[in-house]
This record gives structure tokens, sequence and C-alpha cells, in this order.
């Protein structure tokens, strides 16, 4: 249901503020509200805090639930320090972004080697600070860049953080027509960063994540048969340093490698995303504070009583 005007604009007003106060805080400022809004979040925000909490129980079922905690809270802290880093992100330069990345020669290498007669498919997730791979891939790459994202609820906002990523003359492809728009970018032999852990819409793949099943988008799998493009899969991580206070200083690491999807069963596909979800759990699994826990990956469901998130808002 679209929102009136009113209520949009009461959302984004106090938001266009802070995204232009933070731009010129202090760093030690900067974390002191995230802290505080941590705090604000787990004290009040019960919905919110019960599915975090749910998603962990389910990835590190042999952890305590005061371990959990921990991890939630880090976790929440680490994304909006991504999003305030995200709002700054027009003042990068290709000098800041070299500064900013190790350039590990395996990943240098196979970016190197992309073919420069096909389109390039890169599989990610909500892991860390997904959006430097855009800015990473942009700087090593002359191919043009593009990434799918879901519209947001509030238009203001999502023009403002669109408007955002097209200064750094990345392109945001709308999710909606979005299989056409990006066989169509594919074709014309550009890059498109996917993020593999969405809920499908469809229901119709469940995949294991963390051994629970949970609905898996096929787009990139039949977007790789249909273009002929190569399909990676790349993540990066910040190094452990001072890690809340040097947060924006912090140097990032990247990782990709080529997945080669086999032939066209129901087979085929399934282990497709396996090794995909095989991955990504592995990296969550060494940082698990970098990933976005607030979100209800295991929504959908085939059996009702498999559902975790009972008496849940998602």
């Amino acid at each position: 249901m679209k929102k009136n005007f009113l209520l949009r604009y009461l959302e984004y007003a106090p938001l266009l503020f802070l995204w232009q106060v933070f731009l010129l805080l202090p760093f030690w400022m900067i974390i002191l509200f995230c802290r505080f809004i941590t705090f604000f979040f787990f004290l009040l925000l019960k919905n919110y805090r019960q599915i975090s909490l749910i998603n962990l129980s389910i990835a590190f079922c042999k952890n305590s639930k005061k371990d959990n905690i921990k991890i939630a809270k880090k976790s929440l802290t680490f994304f909006l320090l991504t999003i305030f880093e995200l709002i700054q992100s027009n003042k990068l330069t290709p000098k800041k972004i070299k500064k900013k990345c190790i350039f590990l020669q395996e990943t240098v290498n196979t970016i190197k080697a992309f073919d420069s007669q096909k389109g390039i498919l890169i599989c990610s997730g909500h892991y860390s600070s997904f959006y430097w791979n855009l800015f990473f891939l942009q700087f090593i790459t002359d191919k043009k860049i593009n990434m799918a994202l879901r519209r947001l609820d509030n238009d203001l906002i999502h023009k403002k953080m669109k408007k955002n990523f097209l200064t750094n003359n990345i392109n945001i492809i709308e999710r909606g027509n979005s299989f056409e728009n990006i066989r169509k970018k594919l074709q014309q032999k550009e890059v498109v960063l996917l993020l593999i852990d969405q809920n499908s819409s469809k229901g119709k793949l469940y995949i294991p994540f963390f051994n629970k099943p949970a609905s898996t988008m096929t787009g990139s799998y039949y977007l790789q048969k249909i273009t002929k493009c190569d399909c990676y899969f790349m993540f990066c991580h910040r190094e452990q340093r001072n890690f809340w206070t040097m947060f924006f200083n912090m140097k990032l690491c990247f990782h990709i490698e080529k997945i080669t999807p086999q032939n066209e069963t129901d087979d085929k596909i399934e282990n497709f995303f396996l090794i995909l979800h095989q991955k990504l759990e592995e990296v969550i699994i060494q940082k698990p504070e970098e990933y976005f826990w607030l979100h209800p990956r295991w929504k959908k469901q085939k059996e009702k009583k498999y559902y975790p998130y009972r008496n849940l808002k998602v």
C-alpha cells in the first residue's frame, strides 16, 4: 500500500536532516549515536529484536542466547555504520578507493580475466559493506556496473539513495521487471551484482541455508544460462583492527571466484545454489557480526510447522 505524501515526507525530512548532519560529524560522535540507536532498538522494538535472535538461533544453534544477543547488537551497530559510510560515499575518489581496498593479487587477477565479450553476473549477500564490491569493481574493470535492489517503501528516500549511487556511476536496477532489465545489461556485456539471500516471492525452490530450507530466487541461474555470461561469487570483509574505533579507516579485503552452473535440471539448479549458500555460510561463520540478521531469511516455508517467526510481523 502506497503511503500518502505527508507520511512519506515526515519520514524523509528527518532523514534528510541527519544525512546532512552526518556528513559533518566526527567518527566518535557517529559511533556513539549508533550505539544509542542499538540500545534503543533492542529495548523497545521487540519484533525486530526477536527476528534477529531467531535467525541467529537457526544459524548458530550451539551458541548461548547471551552470545547471540551480543552478535545481534554488533550486527545492528555495524549496519548503521555502513549506512553512514554509504551517505558519505559521494565523496569517494579513485584515490580514496585505492587507499581503502586491500588488493589481493588473486582477486585482481580474477577480475582482470573478465571476458570482455561477456556480461558478468556477481552473486553476493547481505554481508558486510556489500556496496563496496561495486566501488571495487568500478576501480578494477572498465565495464559498466549495475546492482539489482528492491525499491524502498518511501519513494523520496529511495530517490535520494539512488542518486547517491548514480553519483558514483553505479546504476540501480529496481526489482519488478528486473529479470528482463538485468538480461539486457548482461547482453550488453556489463556487470550486474545480485544479492542471493533474498526471499523468492514465488517460493518454488527451497535450498538449505544453515541447514534450514530457504526460498531462493532462481534468476541468477537462468540469467547465466540465457545470456551465457560468466558468474562469480564475491564478498568483502573488514580487516579486524580496533573494529569499533577505526571503522571508517579500516581496509576491506575482497574475494571473488568463478561459479560454473551445469546442465539445466532441478538437481543441477539446486546444486548451483547449494554451492552459493555454502560459500556464504562459510563467510558469515567467520564474522557473524557483519551479516544483516534483521532480514527474515526463512520467512517462506513449504510447511507451516517449520515457520520460525510465529506471532511476529515480518
